[in-house]
């Protein structure tokens, strides 16, 4: 049984907007439900995604041999990256199950099925045994989160000590979301599935309380705007349709909210009232 609250949410949400991902944004060789990364050596969409992985795999010193949970694994790009490129041995969880399918598929085709494995979990509740993993790894997963704290608490206790939590997630900008951007926001939080906006600040005192140490941050604002802007143009052009479709019935709405949510994000993006950020945090040696 799942320990989160808002499971019914996530499963609808991901109904109804995975073949948009597939279509638009997760790239042949990425296959990412994640934002990229651009700095000096990307030149297009699908490099930036794969620039992610990058930075986050260098960030938690992924080695070859080291056993990874992909927390939120989506449909397994991630999880099948580190496997071929990083030599990593990755378990990936989803609460959705067409995801396992499409990820397992994907290990197999990509010649990595042993060394990846695939099933439905919640990453509150995994009940994989403790102390398991080298590396626990998040991807813009547990932004879906009811409360982030009973993931931290469970990654500690799936992490062997010495163990990295590493994570890419969205946060609230610093000193919380201004009154002038908050409607905005909590649509795209609404449109997203985003239960919580913690600062940087608010969630470096909950990976402290939990026990967790070494706690890093590396600020992505300045990576985005690439892919921000890539997502507010495609929603320039599919938002009415999507809204049209809605009202003539042929569409659900929260496939509509979640291609509108590119145009809301924008501009608070751009005043820094929300943010991304790669964090990492070490459970101590015992």
């Amino acid at each position: 049984m799942s320990a989160s609250t808002n499971v019914g949410d996530v499963l609808h949400y991901y109904a109804h907007t995975g073949r948009d991902y597939a279509r638009l944004w997760s790239g042949a060789e990425g296959r990412a439900i994640h934002f990229g990364y651009w700095d000096d050596g990307v030149r297009d969409h699908e490099a930036s995604l794969v620039r992610m992985n990058e930075v986050m795999a260098d960030r938690a010193g992924v080695r070859p041999g080291d056993v990874v949970l992909d927390a939120g694994c989506g449909v397994g790009g991630t999880s099948t990256w580190l496997a071929a490129r990083r030599g990593a041995r990755v378990r990936g969880i989803t609460l959705v199950e067409q995801q396992v399918e499409q990820a397992r598929e994907l290990a197999a085709a990509r010649g990595v099925a042993a060394g990846c494995a695939f099933e439905v979990a919640d990453y509150v509740a995994t009940g994989l045994p403790s102390g398991s993993f080298d590396v626990v790894w998040s991807q813009e997963s547990v932004s879906h989160a009811p409360d982030r704290a009973l993931f931290v608490a469970e990654a500690l206790r799936l992490l062997r000590p010495g163990g990295v939590l590493v994570q890419e997630e969205i946060y609230a900008g610093v000193g919380g979301v201004p009154p002038a951007h908050r409607e905005k926001v909590d649509r795209v939080c609404a449109a997203w599935v985003i239960p919580q906006l913690p600062t940087v600040a608010e969630y470096t005192d909950v990976l402290v309380s939990a026990g967790f140490g070494e706690v890093a941050w590396h600020d992505l604002a300045p990576f985005l705007r690439p892919s921000l802007a890539r997502l507010r143009r495609m929603a320039r052009t599919y938002a009415p349709l999507a809204d049209a479709a809605v009202r003539a019935g042929r569409m659900e709405p929260v496939r509509a909210a979640n291609i509108r949510g590119g145009l809301d994000a924008w501009a608070p993006y751009r005043a820094g009232a929300w943010t991304m950020a790669i964090s990492t945090a070490r459970r101590p040696v015992d």
